[in-house]
This record gives structure tokens, C-alpha cells and sequence, in this order.
């Protein structure tokens, strides 16, 4: 049998299989899952979850108070609508968000640029 948390495991599950029997199967059987453990079998980390709940995110699977467990039947039915729907916006691998630079003093390049529009000899 595959590995239960690889992700191409959840996405196209063997024949026979429901989202509910893998998520059980990445959980030892377990009903009520932790926190950390769901959120590394939906593919995110805990710390995210509690940003997007601290933040009044609509999260993607409710948790009880306090030890903070998840239902394997809500983590499967979050699951379930990752594989019905694509995702809204392609996935950019490698491509780090572009930051913009704080002033003060430019880049060799920027000079470098400067002096050539000013006529220098570089």
C-alpha cells in the first residue's frame, strides 16, 4: 500500500477507496485527529490554520476547542471538494513573490544605469 500522506495519494485514491478510509488509514484509525496531524494530511501547516482562524478566515475544517481535534469525516469531506474543484488560480512554482525595495542606497546596477543615462563612460 502507497503512503496515505503523499499528496497524489489523496488526489487520485486507489479504486475502492474513499476519502474517509485514507484519512483513517493516515490516522491510525483515529476518529478525532489532531490539529497538527490533519493539517499535515490536508497538505498545510498547523500555524497556518490558527493565523486563518486568529484572522476570521473561513477555515476548511472546523476543530474542537481546546485540544484542538479534528473530525476525519470533516477533514475527508475537505478533501473530497480539494479533488471536485480545481484550483481557482494556477500554482507558480519557483516564483518568489516580488518584494519592493526600501530607499535608500541604490544597487550597483541602479548606478550603473544612472551613469549610462547621464552619458558616463560605463
Amino acid at each position: 500500500m502507497q503512503n496515505p500522506l503523499n499528496s497524489s495519494f489523496f488526489t487520485s485514491p486507489p479504486r475502492g477507496y474513499t476519502s474517509l478510509d485514507l484519512v483513517l488509514a493516515a490516522s491510525s484509525g483515529q476518529i478525532l485527529i489532531p490539529l497538527v496531524r490533519a493539517c499535515e494530511i490536508a497538505g498545510f501547516s498547523s500555524k497556518s490554520w490558527r493565523n486563518w482562524e486568529s484572522a476570521g478566515l473561513p477555515l476548511p475544517f472546523p476543530a474542537t476547542p481546546g485540544h484542538r481535534r479534528v473530525d476525519a469525516r470533516d477533514l475527508a469531506a475537505y478533501l473530497d471538494s480539494l479533488r471536485a474543484s480545481p484550483p481557482s488560480t494556477p500554482i507558480q512554482a519557483n516564483e518568489p513573490a516580488p518584494v519592493p525595495r526600501r530607499p535608500g542606497r541604490p544597487t550597483k546596477a541602479e548606478q550603473q544605469r544612472r551613469q549610462c543615462k547621464k552619458g558616463g563612460s560605463k
